[in-house]
């Protein structure tokens, strides 16, 4: 279809259509299937400075930042009928929600799309100032903690004199709560600096298959000393170089993570792990953590990689956990252009699946390497 089929598309609408688009906030821009503009409003003008007309929605996209191929995403709603939601995308400074939608005719035939900036500038300031705040309260909070976990240790190993089986058990407990005050802050400062881009990602040769069976070793040691059977198992189903280019713990984090979640929600007997290592294409291996424990409910699924976010079943089977392994585990993995996603069944168990790139992660500037639980 042309430009004077969408423009009568329009007109059959009896103008309520253009008025109410050249009235909204948004910037709204319309097109017709040769990507050729045919309405942009005047919030969109102002965002882009482009003119009312005469120029293509390439020229339009073109201006704008983000970490996914807006081109792609436009051809995918042209070609496939569907709206496609971009939720980070940046002029300058300022920061939009872009959602793209096909525009189709009365025999549902697609004659062109519209693409909706929503500016969410101000969200992003808001959540910049509160990572800010995470940041400098962590740093402020860890001195002390640090302090109280050392004098409790040497109170617990009796460098101060012997104490009763009662207060033993007291400082043991303040002691182990200090520990878990310290990873809980250095989950927070992690966070905040891969946020602001400040981790570190230094790239070193590493040998995957080592560095994931021994986060097997470490999680059969835990999963033996609770009681718990777990049987883990690693399959490798593709060619795997010695050495990969890859920041050894960054990488190890992550597969620390998937094992740790697979280990807590599984069964205490009868538990079962399954890491696979295999080719996801011709430039990325796909590394794999199913179990076969509690799995995650639909209502959740949609909020699993979000910050504090703990399914219910999760909480009741293991009451402690801050909700920010899966969130940090995510951010690592896109730092080196991996992505992240998973399969779940309630009470039926998970597959949690990243991919990594053949040439390992690229270097990235920052000014600290990742916080570990000491």
């Amino acid at each position: 279809m042309n430009k004077p089929l969408i423009d009568k598309f329009v007109q059959e609408s009896s103008g309520l259509t253009k008025s109410l688009i050249e009235s909204l906030k948004d910037g709204v821009v319309l097109f017709d299937n040769k990507k050729e503009v045919i309405l942009i409003n005047d919030s969109m003008m102002h965002i882009t400075g482009l003119p009312q007309e005469g120029f293509l929605i390439s020229e339009l996209t073109s201006l704008f930042k983000s970490k996914v191929n807006i081109q792609l995403q436009l051809d995918h709603a042209l070609n496939n009928g569907k709206e496609t939601f971009i939720n980070d995308v940046n002029i300058l400074k300022y920061f939009y929600e872009m959602r793209i939608f096909p525009v189709k005719d009365v025999a549902e035939k697609i004659i062109g799309g519209a693409i909706v900036f929503h500016d969410i500038t101000y969200l992003k300031e808001i959540d910049q100032m509160k990572t800010e705040f995470i940041s400098i309260a962590s740093h402020q909070l860890r001195t002390p903690l640090t302090s109280i976990r050392w004098y409790t240790q040497m109170l617990y190993d009796g460098d101060a004199g012997k104490m009763t089986k009662k207060q033993t058990e007291f400082i043991n407990e303040v002691h182990q709560g200090s520990i878990k005050m310290i990873e809980l802050i250095n989950s927070l400062l992690n966070v905040s600096r891969l946020e602001a881009g400040r981790i570190k990602i230094e790239p070193k040769p590493t040998d995957l298959i080592q560095v994931i069976k021994k986060a097997m070793q470490e999680t059969k040691m835990i999963a033996a000393e609770k009681g718990k059977k777990c049987q883990i198992e690693l399959n490798i189903k593709t060619k795997v170089p010695d050495q990969v280019m890859v920041d050894p713990i960054a990488f190890s984090q992550i597969i620390e993570n998937f094992l740790s979640n697979a280990y807590r929600y599984t069964p205490m007997k009868n538990g079962k792990i399954s890491v696979l290592f295999e080719e996801y294409d011709h430039s990325h291996f796909q590394i794999s953590v199913t179990d076969n424990g509690i799995g995650i409910p639909l209502e959740m699924q949609n909020k699993l990689f979000v910050k504090f976010a703990r399914a219910e079943n999760a909480k009741k089977m293991v009451a402690e956990g801050s909700g920010l392994g899966l969130y940090i585990v995510k951010l690592l993995i896109e730092s080196f252009h991996g992505k992240v996603w998973f399969k779940s069944t309630e009470n039926q168990g998970t597959t949690f699946y990243f991919t990594l790139p053949k040439q390992g992660m690229s270097p990235r500037k920052g000014d600290r390497n990742l916080e570990k639980n000491y």
